[in-house]
């Protein structure tokens, strides 16, 4: 098997080619409490027994609290960029950023940091942090600003450099700071983005932070996307720190690595696509990847379906119910250092009663599905923003929040009803923000892929 180092080394020789459910049953194949709640159910459990339909699945993970002072070892690797644009206050605040990574992070910790111009360069090699003050001293002297942006390069030292202290039982991550353009060597999204899928394969996340007007957002957000890290964008570089900060607690609180969720449908149901996240669909079996999952957060994923008949269906029960999906979660317990499987079954129920169907339905899934859908008028809004066509990019944000507005007039669950809100008043605001003549493209750019990125994958906001 090639090690990572001789996988990016060939990579770098050549350019990459162009509902609750109604039944449910779980069954947990190792003793004692999980660390992961899992909870799978259907938007419309009930349904009408005659009517082509679709459906959405959602299968929520929890990760449980964990002690702070119970947190697992941390492998980091800072990859910097210290081109030309990053000259002045931009580079300094990169500096201030990078020591408060070296002051977060304790003894049992391992830190590298990898900065890039025109060419790579690692200035801390994966090591303990057994001496603070010397990798200050190092992130004080030899960070500075000149050249051009060798992203990946840069990027791919870091995963050589991450992948020399790789554990299963530890955190393994690394933090991509960059300003602009990648202009040095490979720089397509789909050839960055291999690496984010080479990250993912070697179970680590990538989270990219973007700084100021130019930098490629859909680039940087793709590189997230693949391997499951987060996405920011900092307009300010004096918010940079609090980025960071905002980082640290997710690091310090991942409670499982390596998820998988398989869905396989039957009797009728069909699967018709996922939502948010990227997966696989073959036939009727639905895979889903996730890196990492955390303490007090909730991800998921969401699977749009079509609804069996009872006219499709042989297997209809005495009570009307019918098995529609088997869900198989998978994952790495870091705190149980084992494997963890879980499985669990979900039904639908034919019901001649309309008020009955409409009674059954669950507004929490319904609310997701609708602010899911409605992230593709949003991505609309900024390819019309990048071909010049601000007009066009308006008339998609005011659908988007139209459509939202349309659909809360039906959610009665309280809890559902205030995050459905709590979206629409975020719509609004870029609304107006694209409604002031002296809006800036690039900066609402940013913001709507930002936010996009951060719905579609449940990162904090």
């Amino acid at each position: 098997m090639k090690t990572l180092s001789a996988v990016l080394k060939n990579k770098m020789r050549k350019t990459i080619p162009s509902l609750f459910a109604i039944t449910a049953m779980c069954m947990s194949h190792l003793a004692g409490a999980q660390n992961v709640t899992i909870n799978a159910k259907l938007a419309s459990p009930v349904i009408l027994p005659n009517e082509t339909q679709s459906n959405f699945l959602k299968v929520a993970l929890i990760g449980d609290k964990i002690k702070s002072d119970d947190r697992k070892v941390i492998n980091l690797t800072l990859v910097i960029d210290k081109s030309g644009s990053m000259e002045g206050d931009r580079i300094q605040k990169a500096k201030e950023a990078a020591i408060l990574a070296v002051n977060q992070l304790d003894k049992h910790d391992i830190l590298s940091i990898v900065t890039y111009d025109d060419v790579a360069e690692v200035i801390i090699p994966a090591t303990k942090l057994t001496d603070k003050a010397e990798m200050i001293q190092l992130i004080e002297n030899r960070i500075d600003a000149d050249g051009g942006t060798a992203l990946f390069a840069g990027l791919s030292k870091g995963l050589v450099e991450v992948d020399k202290f790789k554990h299963t039982n530890q955190i393994n991550r690394i933090i991509l700071l960059s300003d602009g353009q990648a202009n040095v060597g490979p720089s397509s999204t789909h050839e960055l983005g291999e690496l984010g899928v080479i990250a993912a394969k070697q179970s680590i996340a990538v989270t990219t932070i973007g700084l100021g007007e130019g930098y490629n957002e859909s680039l940087m957000a793709a590189i997230a996307s693949y391997s499951d890290g987060n996405h920011a964008y900092v307009q300010n570089s004096d918010d940079l720190d609090k980025i960071f900060v905002k980082e640290f607690d997710d690091v310090m609180s991942v409670i499982a690595q390596n998820v998988v969720v398989n869905i396989e449908l039957e009797n009728g149901a069909k699967p018709i696509r996922l939502w948010g996240r990227e997966g696989t669909i073959d036939g009727n079996t639905v895979r889903v990847k996730l890196n990492q999952l955390y303490a007090n957060q909730e991800k998921y994923v969401l699977l749009e379906l079509q609804s069996p008949t009872e006219k499709t269906t042989q297997s209809v029960k005495s009570d009307g119910k019918v098995s529609v999906a088997k869900v198989y979660i998978t994952y790495d317990d870091l705190y149980q250092e084992r494997r963890v499987e879980e499985n669990q079954l979900l039904a639908i129920e034919f019901n001649d009663d309309k008020e009955k169907v409409q009674m059954a339905q669950q507004q929490d899934v319904i609310v997701e599905s609708l602010i899911q859908q409605n992230t593709e008028r949003r991505k609309e809004a900024v390819n019309y923003l990048k071909s010049g066509d601000k007009a066009a990019a308006e008339s998609s944000l005011n659908a988007s929040y139209e459509y939202l507005e349309q659909n809360l007039s039906g959610i009665t669950d309280g809890a559902a009803a205030a995050k459905l809100r709590t979206q629409i008043e975020n719509e609004k605001s870029v609304l107006s923000e694209m409604q002031n003549p002296a809006a800036s493209a690039p900066v609402l750019e940013k913001k709507i892929t930002e936010d996009v990125y951060k719905t579609n994958q449940q990162q904090r906001k």
